[in-house]
């Protein structure tokens, strides 16, 4: 269980989506994540966001402008291709330490693309010499059809929000 005298509010979450060009499957896997909608669009790697955003999250959505979202993805053309994100949290043992957030994308397996990501937070405690209490992972895996693409993002918020 997290502390409630941690200070942000987070969570994981992946997505997956397939279409005719890498930017349509991206697109897909945003809508799918509740992070872009039709009336957004894409451009050149960037999305238009409104001052309210809307993140689906544990079953829920939260109406609430982020402070800030750690994200990753990662896009094929190649049919039958195994494409995988994933998004971890470091949650230290001392309420006053930062959690510490990892992400994680390749062409590999969901379950390798969780190892890589716990072995990244993992090392990111021990180079920043914070003791870890847990370690949150989130991770998902596409075969592409035509055109996949796959996401995992973190965003924070202040509690309460």
């Amino acid at each position: 269980m997290i502390s409630e005298s941690i200070q942000k509010y987070f969570f994981l979450s992946t997505e997956s989506g397939d279409g005719n060009s890498r930017k349509e499957s991206l697109q897909r896997a945003l809508e799918r994540a509740g992070l872009a909608n039709p009336d957004m669009h894409l451009h050149s790697r960037s999305m238009l966001v409104k001052d309210t955003c809307v993140y689906h999250g544990k079953g829920q959505r939260i109406f609430a402008q982020p402070l800030a979202v750690c994200f990753v993805s990662i896009t094929s053309n190649l049919p039958g291709q195994t494409i995988s994100a994933s998004i971890g949290a470091g949650i230290p043992d001392q309420d006053n330490s930062p959690i510490i957030v990892e992400s994680h994308s390749g062409l590999c397996s969901e379950d390798e693309a969780a190892l890589e990501l716990e072995r990244l937070i993992k090392r990111s405690s021990l180079e920043l010499n914070i003791n870890l209490r847990q370690i949150l992972v989130k991770a998902t895996q596409h075969r592409v059809i035509t055109c996949g693409a796959v996401v995992a993002f973190c965003p924070f918020f202040r509690k309460g929000m």
